[in-house]
């Protein structure tokens, strides 16, 4: 094992290494196409710089990626909340709820 494989980095390492935006990095990370961060402390989180080196490679392998919700029982649930500006009323009555 290298001495390098057991080192940790933190996310503006990880970043610098990997051409990605950090909201990009963290969406990969739940989409499961980017390792998940090591608690190394209360709120500090770090990356196993093999993970990282196996991301740069094209090498990395999810251990279990999430799965997505289907798409039909989002769309099934009843919207909440107003409805939106450009839906058009039939009468003023139910514009002014």
């Amino acid at each position: 094992m290298q001495a390098s494989a057991s080192r940790l980095l933190r996310l503006r390492d990880v970043l610098a290494r990997v051409p990605v935006s950090k909201s990009t990095w963290f969406a990969g990370i739940k989409a499961g196409r980017f390792p998940k961060p090591i608690a190394v402390g209360e709120r500090a989180r770090a990356w196993r710089e093999a993970d990282i080196n196996a991301v740069c490679d094209g090498t990395f392998l999810a251990e279990t990626a999430p799965a997505a919700p289907p798409a039909a029982a989002a769309a099934s649930r009843p919207r909440r909340g107003r409805p939106p500006k450009n839906v058009v009323t039939s009468s003023p009555r139910e514009a002014a709820r």
